[in-house]
């Protein structure tokens, strides 16, 4: 099957991977477009960046069919397509383009014509992330990427931005070598690991107060990933009981907003009242091993007389 297919280099740019698979589905296409910058202006209101789409369509089973498509110019190449993925292709060329002007066929357009197929998996896909296909269609046609209201109040968008790939974070007191690698050079879901998201989020909030990463930090880092998370169920569908310990919280009325106002006008002690505190009762572990090191609690600086 020939496809008359005039593609931009932009276009070409993303197809050129797919001439390597085995068998491409239409959320593979989605995946691949989504990299471009215009594609990029359209998913964004979504919050559906290149990391979001490329981890969300990669579980998803294969497509019906299998169609072997040449595309116009690119004779020595060819590629295998799902039925639906083969279809857009077709639809992409045959309708107008986007932008109004010329042959050529942009990410854009493989966009529109991915969402002219109610039945197709990408448009399955973004359903399940919430997506109204038909406003996004109707964007894209237009030109005019879609209005979408944040649901994410404005202070929790560093922890979001995070979740979605558009920053990365850098890694405070995590200790294990292999986990703090993992996490500056390889993009991974955040929301399918809440305990690790709590304590990168509690090593930013450290670096704020120019300390180390202290308990506080992670109580409000765990209502912080929580509160982003409530809003992407899509992204945490793998992991909704590990956030039992966010929603406990919540459930009794205990919000991040709560919590960073009380940490910035509360003085909730350092060390040394938690040294106190280990020491308070005689004859306990911290007091035996202080003995067993020849030291007496009461000559510590500064406990004089307690």
């Amino acid at each position: 099957m020939t496809i008359e297919l005039h593609a931009d280099p932009s276009l070409l740019t993303a197809l050129r991977p797919v001439h390597a698979g085995r068998h491409v589905n239409t959320y593979d296409l989605l995946a691949r477009i989504s990299k471009d910058q215009r594609v990029q202006e359209f998913l964004a209101p979504y919050d559906l960046t290149t990391q979001v789409v490329r981890r969300g369509v990669a579980a998803i089973d294969d497509e019906p069919g299998e169609v072997e498509v040449s595309l116009a110019g690119q004779a020595d190449r060819s590629l295998t397509l799902s039925t639906a993925g083969a279809t857009a292709l077709a639809r992409c060329q045959e309708r107008p383009s986007v932008t109004g002007q010329g042959a050529e066929r942009t990410p854009a357009d493989l966009l529109a014509a991915l969402l002219g197929d109610p039945s197709c998996g990408a448009v399955g896909y973004l359903n399940e992330c919430g997506v109204d296909v038909i406003t996004l269609r109707q964007a894209v046609r237009s030109g005019q990427p879609p209005a979408q209201e944040d649901t994410v109040p404005p202070e929790l968008h560093s922890t979001r931005d995070a979740l979605v790939g558009r920053r990365r974070y850098k890694p405070r007191g995590l200790g294990q070598f292999w986990t703090t690698l993992l996490v500056r050079t390889t993009p991974f879901n955040a929301a399918t690991h809440p305990v690790l998201w709590a304590r990168l989020e509690a090593g930013e909030l450290a670096g704020q107060h120019g300390g180390k990463v202290r308990t506080d930090d992670v109580l409000l880092g765990m209502l912080r990933t929580y509160a982003v998370a409530r809003a992407y169920p899509h992204l945490t569908k793998d992991a909704k009981g590990d956030y039992d310990g966010g929603r406990s919280l919540a459930e009794v009325g205990v919000e991040h907003e709560q919590v960073r106002a009380v940490m910035a006008n509360t003085d909730a002690g350092g060390t040394s009242e938690l040294l106190d505190r280990l020491l308070s009762e005689p004859g306990n572990r911290s007091v035996r091993l202080l003995a067993a090191l020849g030291v007496d609690p009461a000559d510590l600086p500064g406990r004089a007389g307690l």
